[in-house]
């Protein structure tokens, strides 16, 4: 798709029509300013830019693994583009989840939890989890939430061996689960 051409607005009184002029020859003949920071990771993002004050917004994230990350605003939450450049995490203890986990690799030997953040905090977004484990691992929903609408705050046992796909509605956890 082609940028769109820019209309000139008649700036003959040199005021602010000419300050509109100038905001758009920036914003059409050149690249979009995005915030970068070098210290703005992902656990300083959310008390840095709140994002109910930037909803509808861009920012460039510095994350240690793959580098600059770009991320959004709903107005509720701070939501990581190009998943795919997630790293996985490989975890072999009882670990609770954070905003930036796409892949999750669980191995060692003994049975261990994955505790799940508010699903509020991650809505319309989707986690893998790999048991690679010596025994199952416990899903456990964050306070009173479910999965798969099973009982309030019950986790799920994810066997030795399986991959759950969870996915978060906002209000609740729903997995698919393949061996």
């Amino acid at each position: 798709m082609a940028r769109p051409t820019r209309i000139p607005i008649d700036d003959g009184v040199n005021d602010w029509d000419a300050l509109i002029n100038d905001n758009l020859e920036t914003l059409f003949d050149g690249p979009l300013p995005v915030h970068a920071s070098a210290s703005l990771t992902e656990s300083n993002l959310a008390s840095t830019f709140p994002a109910a004050s930037f909803d509808r917004c861009l920012v460039w994230v510095n994350h240690s693994v793959v580098g600059y990350t770009l991320y959004w605003s709903n107005g509720t939450n701070w939501i990581p583009l190009g998943v795919p450049r997630q790293p996985q995490t490989n975890l072999t203890t009882t670990t609770s989840q954070v905003a930036a986990d796409v892949r999750v690799r669980f191995t060692g030997a003994g049975s261990v939890d994955y505790d799940f953040l508010a699903a509020a905090s991650w809505a319309g977004r989707t986690v893998i989890i790999r048991n690679d484990a010596g025994a199952a691992i416990n899903l456990d929903p964050n306070g009173s939430e479910t999965i798969n609408g099973g009982g309030a705050g019950v986790a799920l046992s994810l066997a030795a061996g399986s991959t759950a796909r969870v996915y978060s509605t906002g209000t609740a956890l729903f997995a698919d689960i393949s061996l």
